[in-house]
């Protein structure tokens, strides 16, 4: 009867552990390397009279896609690439809802976001800027509002800045970091459809419970094409109806 040395143990070991070794490493590799959506940011534009508006427009941008890519929850469409496929695309500006759906389909983008400088605003004593940002998030492939935040963000009490621009960026800063926050912590209600009835009502596997509530309107999805929309008529605690 054949009988392993210990020295053939030993590699068979080694082997084994380095297999294991082999396999944990794949595994981290695969979760470090798993897609996150990517987002097209238009530049924000700027409702509050202001002698600088694109410049101020161009840095809320810039502070909202930095936040974004920071968390890594989000990778961003490149400027120059957003740029030139709006004008390879003749898109007039500002784009309207079907344009900058398109817009994301060409990219492909998960999202589109725009949004808007809504208010600034300084207080006294010590002296610091408000700003106010609104983002809104774009599902490209349906069109439909998927996420966004309206947020008001603040100049530090105690800063170095010296002027209102170094002010206001400082604000810019806080409320893009805020807006990004809430953004990331929303979490959109999702059901599945069960039964359909007829050509007018289907029946959801989610309710009340889940964050259904009656008069919400919902995306319907088939894997990764969309199907339409419905209307929540009626909710249960654990089922609902649309």
């Amino acid at each position: 009867m054949y009988k392993p040395t210990n020295q053939r143990l030993t590699h068979r070991v080694l082997l084994a552990t380095l297999f294991l070794l082999l396999m944990a490493f794949t595994g981290i590799a695969q979760a470090q390397t798993k897609r996150v959506p990517t987002v097209a940011m238009l530049e924000m534009s700027v409702t509050p009279l202001s002698s600088s508006p694109a410049i101020l427009g161009r840095a809320a941008t810039d502070a909202v896609v930095l936040e974004m890519t920071r968390t890594g929850r989000f990778d961003s469409v490149p400027r120059a690439q957003l740029e030139k496929q709006i004008k390879d695309s003749d898109f007039a500006l500002p784009l309207s809802k079907n344009d900058i759906q398109r817009l994301g389909q060409a990219l492909g983008a998960d999202y589109v976001a725009h949004g808007e400088v809504t208010d600034i605003v300084f207080t006294e004593k010590p002296r610091r800027a408000h700003v106010t940002l609104s983002v809104q998030l774009i599902d490209s492939l349906t069109g439909e509002p998927a996420n966004g935040a309206i947020q008001t963000g603040s100049s530090s009490a105690k800063t170095s800045a010296t002027d209102d621009d170094g002010l206001i960026q400082q604000a810019i800063s806080d409320a893009a970091f805020s807006i990004v926050r809430a953004m990331n912590s929303y979490k959109p209600a999702e059901a599945t459809v069960l039964l359909v009835k007829g050509s007018a009502e289907v029946s959801l596997n989610q309710g009340s419970r889940d964050g259904i509530r009656r008069g919400q309107e919902m995306v319907v999805m088939r894997g990764s094409r969309f199907v339409g929309r419905i209307r929540i008529s009626s909710v249960g605690d654990t089922d609902s109806r649309a």
